[in-house]
């Protein structure tokens, strides 16, 4: 198994759909187009201005189009995550992944594949309060959730390391 092979400057990860909840936070992209898909149903509420209602009959018409607007967030917010791992499980990548941070860059073995992402190639290093996000792409990234850690500090040791080796690749020289 993965986990009997976990050194000391590795940690194990397996994915639950909080993670990627945090995911759609952290990245711009996401909140981006989650803004967007929000908006979607107001424009339909202008479409009812722009057709002459006026008054109480637009606060009226303005409530379903408000509702419709938060059901299509928390639908992707919550449903979506949730239905990717799910998806995950039925396809074999419940098992937990194992990440190395070195100077070169940060590994990854699963059993379904090994990748080694150098630092040159991360995008942007982001530390929330529960996550540590590595991203590979404008809307991917390698998640490191701070219960997979021994305790804080070793939390914040990587973190503090991912953000130095991110910066030292990305400078010039």
């Amino acid at each position: 198994m993965i986990m009997d092979e976990v050194g000391d400057s590795e940690i194990a990860v397996a994915y639950d759909s909080w993670d990627l909840r945090a995911l759609y936070l952290a990245c711009r992209k996401c909140r981006r187009n989650l803004v967007f898909v929000a908006l979607i149903p107001m424009l339909f509420w202008i479409g009812e201005l722009v057709d002459g209602a006026r008054g109480l009959d637009l606060i009226y018409l303005a409530i379903p189009y408000l509702l419709g607007s938060v059901a299509v967030l928390l639908i992707l917010y919550f449903l979506l995550p949730a239905l990717q791992i799910r998806a995950r499980r039925k396809n074999g990548w419940d098992a937990p992944m194992v990440v190395q941070l070195n100077e070169r860059g940060v590994a990854t073995r699963h059993p379904s594949q090994d990748s080694q992402f150098h630092w040159v190639a991360i995008r942007d290093v982001v530390v929330r309060k529960k996550w540590l996000f590595l991203f590979t792409s404008a809307a991917c990234a390698i998640i490191l959730p701070r219960r997979c850690f021994k305790d804080d500090d070793q939390f914040s040791d990587w973190a503090k390391r991912a953000d130095l080796y991110w910066r030292q690749a990305k400078s010039p020289g």
